[in-house]
């Protein structure tokens, strides 16, 4: 039987990459500056992403509550 197809036992070597799990940068319309922090990134980075992912351009939009809370 091919090594990849056989069980895996105390003794088996499998070799690993070290890998990252999928973030969620955006959730309902809303960037999540915590997570890109954690992954030393910046509203431009994910703006300029998106943009070049999806040859689009992004607008970014103020809520009222969000204008009061700036004046």
């Amino acid at each position: 039987m091919d090594p990849k197809y056989q069980s895996l036992t105390p003794n088996s070597s499998l070799e690993s990459g070290v890998f990252n799990l999928p973030r969620i940068l955006i959730k309902e319309g809303k960037i999540n500056f915590k997570e890109l922090e954690e992954i030393h990134k910046d509203k431009r980075w994910l703006i300029t992403s998106l943009e070049s992912l999806y040859q689009t351009e992004v607008k970014m939009f103020c809520s009222p509550h969000m204008i009061r809370k700036i004046n």
